[in-house]
């Protein structure tokens, strides 16, 4: 009983999380992108990037901000999140309200860990990790070509500020638990990241 009665609570819609209103795209030229990116609190101390595509063929961050707010998530789940063109500007980064309060995400759900050990590595991600959505269904069509240009652009802003080196770049893109689905041109994309040093960053 108590655990049917703790997963009706977790269902039990909630308010949503106020979003931050904040949107970017890298060839912007009223301000520098990273000037608005980077503009938020005390940075948290990121270690890792997670990309996700939202399993759905269009969406926002609003829509996502509902749905995730509906599983008792408070709000949007990510801390970006880069449209298709079905609800938003094609390529458009929406920035969530986690990014700008710097706090962990939410977007591996603990729920589907196997084991303890499965759960802190959830855990770690959802504290450490920088958490992407990408609007689409992988599975069934690729991403745009702005979207990916925004994604390669994003990703490497966030690599140089952070020193975060490619191998903490992870891409978990189709309804596979570990694969990547074909659709998502991964050799492309890691081709174009910054090669992290110690203390620097190089292309």
């Amino acid at each position: 009983m108590t655990l049917i009665s703790g997963l009706l609570l977790l269902l039990e819609p909630k308010p949503s999380a106020p979003l931050s209103g904040l949107t970017l795209m890298s060839a912007e030229i009223d301000v520098q992108p990273e000037e608005r990116l980077f503009a938020s609190q005390a940075d948290h101390g990121w270690q890792s990037i997670v990309i996700h595509d939202t399993g759905m063929s269009y969406g926002s961050a609003d829509s996502l901000n509902n749905i995730h707010a509906s599983v008792g998530k408070d709000g949007l789940a990510h801390h970006f999140v880069i449209n298709n063109g079905t609800e938003k500007q094609d390529g458009l980064i929406e920035i969530g309200y986690r990014w700008q309060r710097q706090e962990s995400g939410a977007f591996l759900d603990e729920l589907a860990a196997e084991d303890d050990a499965e759960l802190q590595r959830i855990r770690w991600f959802n504290n450490n990790g920088i958490g992407i959505a990408v609007v689409g269904d992988l599975d069934r069509k690729s991403m745009t070509g702005k979207q990916m240009d925004e994604l390669v652009w994003l990703v490497k802003q966030l690599q140089e500020r952070y020193s975060i080196p490619a191998t903490e770049v992870y891409v978990q893109v189709g309804s596979g638990r570990q694969g990547i689905t074909p659709r998502f041109q991964e050799a492309r994309f890691r081709q174009q990241l910054l090669r992290i040093n110690t203390q620097a960053s190089t292309e």
